[in-house]
């Protein structure tokens, strides 16, 4: 009997710390559930606050953006408006430039064309003497226009070249008054002499038929044939840009050639 008691009582000491081992063991599975649900809870809540926190982040990162690209925009805006304006103004300043240089071109035209007419005459030297070199050489007359300093000048420059090209200078003199049967109130000066009414004139006693075309044929770049008389007329040609000649002038002295220096053109 006493053995049964104390089996009885080992078995309801034993009950009891089962019990309470179960009951300990669901009291911490309960609070292992709770902690799960509201970590899982938590865990939702703090990833919807981190999803809503990033997304104001990128709305403030693309406000921020568009907020520099508008002002980049009308800065770029700005500069091309200053840009324009700048085109314009250089466009204006490359106008006025323009209409600036041809102004002073046409005024250094006109004072070179003032000088021309008012300045002494001069021939291109060096073309002068060039067209000369080598060439068949005959004396020369020069005559100029009496009481014409210009004509004086320019007849006195022609017989120093042509004395530097070795050709001799047999005179240089004014024009003589001619008689009344030479010349009348309506015919120049210089036509008493041969000469044409302006400019320089070469004259000849008399020229041969292939003389009178050399002028045409040195126009034309064919061959001419080279006489003192179409050697100098070419000289003149090509130092003052234009060349008068008179063939078969009986006042002229044969075998002698005369320049005439008329009046300026």
């Amino acid at each position: 009997m006493m053995i049964a008691a104390m089996t009885a009582g080992v078995s309801s000491s034993s009950n009891s710390s089962i019990e309470r081992a179960v009951a300990l063991h669901g009291k911490l599975f309960l609070a292992y559930l709770i902690v799960l649900i509201v970590a899982a809870l938590a865990t939702v809540v703090f990833t919807a606050l981190v999803w809503r926190s990033g997304n104001k982040v990128q709305d403030a990162i693309r406000a921020d953006a568009e907020a520099k690209i508008a002002t980049a925009n009308a800065g770029a805006d700005a500069a091309r408006k200053e840009a324009a304006v700048a085109n314009e103004n250089t466009a204006r300043l490359s106008l006025r430039v323009e209409e600036e240089s041809k102004e002073r071109i046409k005024a250094e035209l006109e004072l070179e064309r003032l000088k021309k007419q008012v300045g002494p005459r001069l021939l291109n030297r060096e073309a002068f003497l060039k067209a000369l070199e080598g060439q068949p050489k005959a004396p020369v007359q020069v005559l100029y226009l009496r009481d014409d300093p210009d004509s004086l000048e320019f007849a006195q420059e022609i017989a120093g070249l042509l004395e530097r090209a070795g050709w001799t200078v047999t005179a240089r003199e004014p024009i003589p008054t001619p008689s009344a049967v030479r010349s009348g109130p309506d015919i120049p000066i210089a036509m008493s002499v041969g000469g044409q009414p302006s400019g320089v004139t070469v004259v000849a006693h008399s020229i041969s038929e292939k003389e009178s075309e050399a002028g045409l044929n040195r126009s034309m770049g064919k061959e001419w044939v080279k006489t003192p008389w179409t050697v100098l007329s070419d000289a003149f040609g090509k130092s003052m840009g234009v060349a008068q000649s008179a063939g078969n002038v009986a006042t002229c002295p044969v075998g002698i050639l005369r320049v005439v220096v008329g009046p300026r053109r």
